[in-house]
């Protein structure tokens, strides 16, 4: 029955745009589907804005990563927490090291 009322509340949440404490609800019910899927959309739309909200969003998604196990979502939030790591080196002025991430990705031929 808590699940339940979390899933519940988090979906009210949800629902008001208020992504983080849906996150939270979704987690603590054990949800993983939902907190990697609303994780997803919120990589995907603060991916190109490196600001404070780009930070914040990112540093939540790596806290979930290790316990989200199992999700069909993984693979693609994983590769959006690479695509962060490849962004954040590359604008830092580590070529190299940003160079290794995309290279690792495999997502253009070099």
């Amino acid at each position: 029955a808590v699940v339940s009322t979390q899933s519940t509340g988090a979906e009210g949440v949800e629902r008001r745009g208020c992504w983080e404490e849906a996150v939270t609800l979704y987690e603590l019910a054990g949800n993983y589907e939902k907190v990697l899927e609303i994780l997803v959309e919120e990589l995907s739309r603060r991916f190109m804005a490196p600001d404070k909200a780009h930070e914040h969003v990112h540093k939540i998604a790596v806290e979930v990563e290790s316990r989200a196990h199992h999700v069909t979502l993984r693979k693609q939030f994983l590769l959006l927490l690479d695509l962060y790591q490849f962004h954040r080196l590359y604008h830092g002025g580590k070529l190299e090291e940003a160079l290794a991430v995309i290279t690792k990705l495999q997502l253009i031929p070099l």
